[in-house]
């Protein structure tokens, strides 16, 4: 008996070496990276605060410039063996599309089951999410979107995070489970996600030959994980089980599984879905005929097509807050109106800050920079409004949309301090005439981009501002000026 248990136990601390080894282990076969496109790189960055190579991730920035990018976390498979995957989480297929449809990629690494026991490998996950929380500015990320994507037991890790989310402790049966755990330097940080993609995972522990309980006759994964017989320890097998914490709260899934999988049976991806169903949890299920772990058209166009089209539509639903252009004058009133803004600029979308005259303050004063002052003030504070609400805009995102709209007194309309100098003349409102400005051009902008939400334009002055905005798409976008305006909400402040 004692030779068994010293041969399990070799084979066992063998795994995580052989899975390296192998070109692409137990995670599934793996394409060539020369399709990933990407402008930069950030390798071997520890999220943990510690010197474990098994706390690393890799950040991928995709080739497109912009500001931030929205982020899926990709979760290598290794049966949870490999402590060190992150090379090949599927760089080639599932990566490669993400960078392409604009995606800032992060592939984590995690514990190895062999050396350290569930959940230990849930904990590495939250920790990875939070650090790339609390480091969205320095890696250009928009964290208002972060899905947690896998194959196989990352399959397994990205949907456990995703519907144990907000969720940091539980109890299934008699055990009583920490999953978050307190890795590194920011637990004050939310390991929130928003969305989940599943390849081929492993989801109901108990069920893994989906009729009945798995019969312990071999050394399986989750006996690795567990360090426990499935007999006489059901209750153990159900807290690995992602469908033991499944509600109507926790965000959409999209789940990949192949008709032919041998190693994750197809049954597995057919129980997650009903499952979510049940919840009352948006999902989708792609079965792929004659697919194999890994293999067979999983990882197709179609499929790779499908995945980035279920996180765009669920990214643009999430983010369904009110698109908010303002057009401020200056004065004392809208000052304190900005500042009352800024506060809750998690609660809206700010799209334009846009600095204008009025009939009191026909020059403006945005050679004054009283805006710019103000954001700096909230630069100030803004770390300690991330902690409390992670979709707080950084400061930069507010400056980068901070603009100057007409500040010609000539243009102010029938409150032109001249038409009153000279009665029987007809004030001259005709934006025809007027130059084109930084806020005219962002209003258009807003109005022409493809996001269908609303946007609630404030007047709490300059409307001769919006005015030109919307003679120039009239006259120059007349193919998409109905769809343009039909979004526009206008609120005029008196």
């Amino acid at each position: 008996m004692r030779k068994i248990l010293l041969a399990v136990v070799a084979f066992v601390y063998g795994l995580p070496m052989m899975a390296q080894q192998q070109g692409f282990g137990f995670g599934g076969r793996q394409v060539s990276t020369e399709s990933m496109h990407y402008s930069r790189k950030f390798a071997d960055v520890n999220y943990a605060a510690d010197t474990l190579t098994s706390h690393t991730l890799d950040i991928y920035l995709p080739e497109k410039q912009q500001e931030r990018y929205p982020v899926v976390m990709h979760i290598y498979g290794s049966g949870w063996f490999g402590g060190n995957g992150k090379g090949n989480a599927d760089l080639g297929t599932i990566c490669a599309a993400l960078l392409d449809a604009g995606y800032a990629v992060v592939t984590p690494n995690h514990r190895s089951s062999a050396t350290d026991p569930y959940p230990a490998q849930i904990h590495d996950i939250k920790a990875a999410i939070r650090f790339i929380r609390a480091k969205a500015d320095a890696y250009q990320l928009d964290t208002t979107f972060i899905a947690t994507s896998g194959f196989s037991s990352g399959g397994h890790l990205a949907s456990l995070a995703a519907v144990t989310s907000g969720t940091a402790r539980a109890t299934i049966g008699n055990i009583d489970i920490d999953l978050e755990g307190n890795l590194g330097n920011y637990t004050n940080y939310s390991s929130k996600v928003n969305a989940a993609v599943d390849w081929s995972g492993p989801i109901d522990l108990l069920h893994m030959d989906c009729a009945g309980p798995v019969k312990q006759q071999r050394v399986a994964p989750e006996f690795v994980m567990l360090r426990v017989p499935m007999e006489g320890h059901e209750d153990s097998y159900a807290s690995l089980s992602v469908t033991s914490y499944l509600d109507a709260n926790d965000p959409p899934v999209i789940i990949f599984h192949g008709t032919a999988d041998e190693t994750v049976p197809f049954c597995q991806g057919e129980r997650f879905f009903d499952a979510l169903q049940k919840a009352g949890i948006k999902s989708e299920f792609h079965p792929v005929q004659d697919g194999g772990h890994g293999f067979n058209n999983m990882y197709s166009k179609e499929n790779l097509d499908r995945m980035v089209q279920f996180l765009n539509d669920n990214r643009i639903k999430q983010s369904n807050k009110p698109r908010v252009i303002v057009l401020t004058d200056s004065e004392v009133d809208d000052r304190c109106s900005m500042v009352h803004l800024l506060l809750h600029a998690n609660d809206c979308d700010i799209a334009g800050l846009i600095q204008v005259n009025s009939c009191f303050q026909k020059h403006g004063w945005s050679s004054e920079h009283w805006l710019e002052k103000q954001i700096d003030d909230y630069a100030e504070v803004y770390p300690n409004l991330k902690v409390h609400d992670p979709n707080y805009p950084t400061p930069d995102a507010l400056r980068s949309v901070a603009l100057v709209g007409d500040e010609d007194e000539s243009h102010i309309g029938a409150d032109n301090l001249a038409a009153l100098r000279y009665p029987g003349d007809e004030p001259k409102i005709d934006p025809t005439l007027w130059a084109e400005t930084p806020g005219s051009k962002r209003i258009v902008e807003v109005l022409l981009d493809k996001d269908p939400r609303k946007v609630y334009i404030q007047a709490w002055g300059g409307g001769n501002t919006a005015a030109k905005a919307f003679q120039i798409l009239k006259d120059k976008y007349p193919q998409d000026y109905d769809r343009a305006i039909s979004k526009v909400v206008m609120y005029n402040i008196w």
